[in-house]
Parts: structure tokens; C-alpha cells; sequence
């Protein structure tokens, strides 16, 4: 598993967006209140949530994601397998 490091934001929800297209998902993401995202997970075809998650940023103008569990979620949520996201995060 390639090794995490903070990422930005818009980085973090372009892989999140990239990941949900390989395994056939669609993701809807809201900015809550200063710095939580929840992401909301489809199947393509469908209206009806499937799964759903939320992550942190931190208290900064950087953005950063900064937990290490909230760059698990994303393998967790769209059935991928361990590390993938990060590897599509790497590559941005």
C-alpha cells in the first residue's frame, strides 16, 4: 500500500469521483458546515443510496484531508480493495 500522506480536498473527491466510475458507482458529495464532506454513494441507474460516508478537513485554507481512516473509506464504500483509492490519489 503506497504510503498516505495529507492530500488536498479537490484532489481527495476527483479520486473519490474516478474510483466510483470504475466500480460502476456514482457519488454525490456536500460541503456541510466548515469542514465536513458527506459523500453519498449510487448505483448508476438508481436514486436510492446505496452506501454513504463522511470525511474532515482541516482547519486551514489548505484543505487537507487529514485522517487516516477517511483515506480507507472510499476503498470500504465502493468495493474496492485495500489501497486502491490511494493508488488512484497518487497519480493526480
Amino acid at each position: 500500500m503506497p504510503k498516505r500522506k495529507q492530500y488536498r480536498l479537490n484532489d481527495y473527491l476527483k479520486a473519490v469521483t474516478i474510483l466510483a466510475e470504475q466500480k460502476g458507482f456514482r457519488v454525490e458529495y456536500f460541503l456541510g458546515n466548515k469542514n465536513a464532506i458527506r459523500f453519498e454513494v449510487f448505483r448508476k441507474e438508481q436514486d436510492e443510496i446505496w452506501e454513504m460516508w463522511t470525511i474532515h478537513t482541516e482547519h486551514s485554507k489548505k484543505k487537507e484531508v487529514w485522517s487516516k481512516e477517511d483515506y480507507r473509506k472510499p476503498d470500504q464504500h465502493l468495493n474496492a480493495r485495500p489501497g486502491e483509492f490511494l493508488e488512484i490519489l497518487e497519480t493526480l
